[in-house]
């Protein structure tokens, strides 16, 4: 995969396999064996519209039922795909399968869709895209109109998966996560920093 892609293994946290067996021990052993910290291929239900959207689900870990590993390391890290609702069409994975055409569609799907999160229990809300998508003009307009939309929140953080769950396993108070992003550091990186 190194070789190929031209990423340094050790940069590679996660992973994300459409059809990844998630309900034995044996692929949670494989992820743990092969150092993976997330496993992100679970997808919540594919919603219908914006009210049946679940948003009670966090990420969690996975206990991987070896007796030789001490507890520490028996965990792989599960963080549900929260799907895209985009109504009249059916809910996808990757925003760039929804039909949208405009900045504007992508900014009113993304709030949309964040609200539904942010007005509820607040569990992490994942925007997932191919490359592809930020290519196009419009889309990364309106991506960038989303991300500029968030920095008015002082309560949101743009976060990577691995940011997540380090704050997960250590939460701390929104002020030292701001103080931390306004100094530079990268514990907690905010929509405002």
């Amino acid at each position: 995969m190194t070789a190929e892609s031209y990423l340094d293994k050790n940069h590679v946290q996660g992973v994300r396999a459409r059809s990844l067996i998630l309900n034995n021990a044996t692929s949670f052993t494989m992820l743990h064996e092969e150092h993976f910290l997330y496993d992100s291929s679970l997808v919540l239900q594919q919603p219908e519209d914006y009210k049946d959207i679940r948003t009670d689900i966090w990420p969690v870990f996975s206990f991987i039922p070896m007796s030789n590993l001490n507890w520490k390391n028996k965990k792989v890290w599960l963080l549900p795909v929260n799907p895209i609702v985009n109504p009249p069409y059916r809910a996808r994975v990757y925003l760039d399968d929804c039909k949208m055409s405009r900045s504007e569609q992508v900014l009113w799907v993304l709030k949309k869709n964040f609200n539904q999160f942010y007005d509820n229990d607040r569990a992490p809300f994942q925007v997932n895209f191919r490359s592809d998508f930020v290519m196009d003009k419009d889309m990364r307009k309106g991506l960038r109109s989303f991300v500029d939309w968030l920095a008015i929140h002082e309560d949101v953080w743009l976060v990577t998966h691995q940011e997540a769950i380090e704050w997960m396993k250590a939460p701390f108070p929104k002020e030292r996560q701001r103080d931390s992003a306004n100094a530079g550091n990268s514990e907690i990186t905010t929509a405002n920093a």
